[in-house]
């Protein structure tokens, strides 16, 4: 949670309202609560699920906007890490609405070592021109 309403000690975010103080969350698990007065509007406990994304320092974790209802809510499959940049490098959505949760992509697959890669080839060449004795006018 953004505390502070300056942006040159906030990160950049525009910010519209500042709590008085930070808030602090635990990354073992909590609760966070809306309260209005003493009316509990909505709560959301973060302890014990194992599906929370992982915590990156200057990401900010949100809500994915297809899931805002107090039962989605609850579930940590409903969170993710922010994708969208802002301000001085940071990833959230300050002022905004959030941004559509994408599943984490994995890197793409590389091009294996064997025959038919261009490096592989260029190896088996000269492996196989230094055992038959071709290439040691080169070394």
């Amino acid at each position: 949670m953004l505390p502070l309403p300056h942006k040159a000690v906030n990160g950049g975010a525009n910010v519209q309202y500042a709590y008085g103080t930070p808030i602090q969350m635990a990354n073992s698990g909590g609760t966070l609560a809306l309260q209005s007065g003493s009316t509990v509007v909505d709560f959301v406990a973060y302890a014990g699920d194992t599906n929370w994304p992982k915590l990156t320092l200057g990401v900010a974790v949100q809500l994915a906007p297809d899931k805002s209802d107090s039962a989605a809510n609850d579930v940590g499959s409903s969170w993710c890490n922010a994708s969208a940049m802002y301000g001085n490098g940071l990833s959230g959505t300050p002022g905004t609405a959030n941004s559509a949760c994408v599943a984490p992509q994995p890197p793409p697959p590389q091009a294996g070592f064997a025959p038919g890669n261009a490096q592989f080839d260029a190896y088996w060449y000269v492996f196989s021109r230094l055992m038959h004795g071709q290439l040691f006018g080169w070394l």
